[in-house]
């Protein structure tokens, strides 16, 4: 686009740059041209602005890593550098491999000609320098009309990257945090391709000791793969892959040991700000300063500071056997998180606050999700009283009420009595007669010859049918168990028929 070019492709003559400028046609032409490639990234920045939901999350999380890694390990880095560095992770490894070679990507359903492709790599330039918050010098002189441009996207574009790393924990997104997971109706999915997970695979293995220590759970995963395959065709093609905890353990034990840590560090501040300094030859490990402080206690007859050791000590022994201490390394974990704890009051007391806003919220939708299902539960009630009246639609009155009776022996013999304590000489002459008083409800009272009776039973449809449901055999009644499955024949069969 430089203005020797322009001069030759409209046929004026020109010896220098300055004399191409200098003719209107050739000016002319350029202001178009600029006009027209600010009108196209325009289009492509106010794209990328509308549509940041649609990025991965991935992408996001790692810029938002990015962002934090800089800025606690480089405090004196310049803002926009840093601003630079996630422009330059969206942009090369997003948007640029897309809009150089959009083909690969079936952006376009047909091969592009030379005159796109050199447009494409125009927009691409330009759109360099707005993610790098840059403008053109004069090595690309041809461009610099369009630094304006760039000057006016500079505040829209750093808008854009503090907004692009305003994402959740990978926990709360994919809800496998340890309280979402009760609330979340379906397990958390992603899609992936067979090349990223043995990617994943192989950079998992070759930094393990690094990621994981020697009791994490990840070590059981690694050694259940085992080593990853050395030589692997990579596919495109994505799977849906379902997530679950492994792992998962019973939230209330886990919960009560994590409490009782929490607690176990909040006894230690003020043991340690009771107990005096000692000067040592050697650093004091945790016990020793616990038993130096109870000795203490013991003189000064400080009361609440001995039960605070002796609560501090049980506790450990407690943590011990839930392996979240270890003695070995002279409590070396827990003294650092005390010590963190100490340190960082402030931050703590924010996370907590993050932390019991988050539990409010799940605690909102585990309210919700409850009054969703008993309404569930009432619409499905209704919906059965209404199935079995329509099956009795039709019947006349004195067929529904007319009772069915049946003796004993053709109760065992159809296998719907399977056990009994009604003794043997009453079984002769004893007759089963079932009544269906109301839709889903039959009432069975059993008469036996000597005129006696035993207490009328009662048999609920819906109960029968969930017993079926769940592969239960047997129906206990007081002093008769039935068959649940020749019960379910006899009534559909001999009663509702």
């Amino acid at each position: 686009m430089g203005p020797l070019q322009v001069a030759q492709e409209l046929g004026q003559p020109a010896a220098s740059e300055e004399a191409a400028l200098g003719n209107d046609a050739v000016r002319a032409e350029i202001d178009k041209r600029v006009r027209n490639i600010e009108r196209v990234c325009t289009a492509f920045v106010d794209a990328l602005y509308t549509s940041m939901d649609k990025l991965p999350y991935g992408l996001r999380w790692i810029c938002k890593q990015v962002r934090e890694l800089c800025e606690k390990h480089l405090p004196d880095s310049p803002k926009d550098d840093i601003l630079r560095l996630v422009g330059y992770f969206v942009y090369y490894r997003f948007v640029n491999v897309a809009l150089v070679n959009p083909e690969s990507y079936k952006i376009v359903t047909k091969e592009l000609g030379m005159k796109e492709r050199k447009n494409l790599l125009v927009v691409g330039k330009v759109l360099q320098k707005a993610f790098n918050l840059k403008l053109f010098g004069k090595t690309e002189k041809p461009l610099m009309p369009l630094n304006s441009f760039l000057e006016r996207q500079r505040d829209p574009m750093i808008k854009y990257f503090n907004q692009l790393v305003q994402v959740n924990d990978p926990e709360q997104h994919l809800q496998v945090d340890q309280y979402l997971e009760l609330t979340a109706k379906e397990k958390p999915q992603i899609f992936i391709n067979l090349g990223e997970i043995v990617t994943i695979h192989k950079l998992v293995h070759s930094n393990l000791d690094s990621l994981a220590a020697k009791d994490d759970p990840l070590r059981v995963i690694m050694k259940d793969l085992g080593a990853p395959p050395e030589h692997f065709d990579d596919s495109t093609e994505n799977i849906q892959l379902t997530l679950q905890n492994r792992f998962k353990q019973e939230l209330k034990e886990e919960e009560a040991n994590n409490q009782l840590y929490a607690e176990t560090k909040e006894l230690m501040i003020p043991i340690l700000r009771a107990i005096p300094s000692v000067n040592t030859l050697h650093e004091m490990t945790l016990l020793e300063t616990l038993e130096y402080g109870a000795d203490w206690a013991k003189k000064e007859k400080q009361k609440t500071v001995a039960e605070q050791i002796e609560t501090v000590l049980k506790n450990l022994q407690v943590l011990e056997r839930a392996k979240m201490v270890d003695p070995v390394d002279d409590y070396r974990g827990f003294v650092h998180d005390v010590a963190i704890e100490v340190a960082n009051r402030a931050s703590i007391r924010e996370r907590q606050k993050k932390e019991i806003a988050r539990l409010t919220t799940v605690l909102q939708k585990l309210k919700k999700q409850t009054q969703f299902t008993e309404d569930q539960l009432v619409e499905y009630n209704k919906y059965l009283q209404e199935a079995l009246k329509k099956q009795y639609e039709g019947k006349k009155e004195k067929q529904l009420h007319k009772p069915q009776k049946f003796s004993y022996k053709k109760l065992v013999q159809m296998g719907t009595i399977i056990d009994s304590e009604i003794p043997e000489p009453n079984r002769k002459g004893c007759k089963f007669v079932w009544t269906a008083t109301e839709p889903g409800i039959f009432e069975c009272e059993v008469n036996m010859k000597s005129g006696n009776k035993l207490d009328s039973m009662q048999f609920k449809l819906d109960e029968l049918l969930d017993k079926h449901y769940n592969q239960v055999e047997r129906l206990e009644m007081p002093q008769i168990t039935f068959d649940v499955d020749m019960t379910l024949y006899l009534i559909n069969k001999h009663i509702l028929s």
